[in-house]
């Protein structure tokens, strides 16, 4: 079996471009699914409970109306990559923001519900069908990559996620739970695996090994600076272990209500 190696830097690219690459999602309803702890080991199972509690994120999705965040992603060749999200999780309206070049903004606007979007550069509405759904695309594969890295200890038990027990193990005095998670036919890249190892003492976790399918090689991501914000515990550090990207969350905002104007002022040039 041949493994190909993906280093922090290609990663970097991947996670970069994918977003521009992506194929605009079909606007159909899914069928609701439910997290099936069947498909999983109960011990996995059992270490993401004391995960999402530690973070007291159990009723995050319930509870939660609106979500604010940017994410910026660093390279140590200087690139650097700024995307700001606001979502109204109650109502399905998210926004999108992100800047190419020295020239032009971004922002793109879509609902979950009833599948309205449009797409804006530099305050204009994108009228060109092609490239608005191109933008749309861009946004809508940035907002499941973005949210995904965010809220990811959130979500370890999400409808289509399978958890496997690896190994306990001690690692410089630390005594770590290592999970695997991979995922049954959700998300644009259900190829990927995730090991977690959850640090024992903090039911946080500490360290992300990510493989793009099972034929690569991982990256390992660090993850620290955890900050308590709106009563939810959130990790605003993602370090790669070579050093050479770096995943930063800042100006997080989290509120049980509503976002008076933000998903309403939107621009309106045509």
């Amino acid at each position: 079996m041949t493994t190909r190696i993906l280093t922090a830097g290609m990663l970097f690219c991947a996670l970069a471009f994918l977003a521009c690459e992506a194929a605009p999602p079909q606007q159909q309803e899914l069928p609701k699914r439910r997290f099936d702890p069947s498909l999983s080991h109960p011990r996995a199972v059992a270490l993401a409970n004391k995960v999402i509690k530690t973070a007291n994120a159990r009723r995050f999705f319930e509870d939660v109306r609106y979500l604010g965040f940017s994410l910026i992603l660093k390279s140590s060749a200087g690139t650097s990559i700024e995307n700001r999200h606001e979502w109204n999780l109650q109502e399905g309206d998210y926004k999108v923001s992100w800047q190419e070049g020295d020239s032009s903004e971004f922002l793109v606007y879509f609902n979950f519900r009833n599948k309205q979007r449009r797409c804006f550069r530099n305050n204009r509405v994108i009228s060109d069908s092609t490239t608005a759904s191109r933008v749309y695309g861009r946004a809508y594969a940035t907002f499941v990559r973005d949210s995904w890295w965010l809220l990811m200890p959130f979500k370890l038990k999400a409808p289509g996620t399978i958890l496997h027990f690896l190994d306990a193990r001690s690692i410089d005095g630390q005594d770590y739970d290592i999970v695997r998670m991979t995922f049954n036919r959700v998300g644009l890249t259900p190829e990927n695996i995730y090991d977690l190892y959850i640090n024992r003492a903090s039911n946080r976790i500490d360290r992300i090994d990510y493989y793009r399918d099972s034929l690569t090689a991982p990256v390992t991501f660090y993850w620290s600076d955890w900050q308590e914000i709106g009563g939810y515990l959130f990790a605003l550090r993602r370090t790669s272990a070579d050093g050479n990207s770096e995943i930063i969350f800042r100006d997080i905002d989290v509120s049980r209500n509503a976002a008076t104007g933000i998903f309403s002022s939107l621009p309106n040039h045509p």
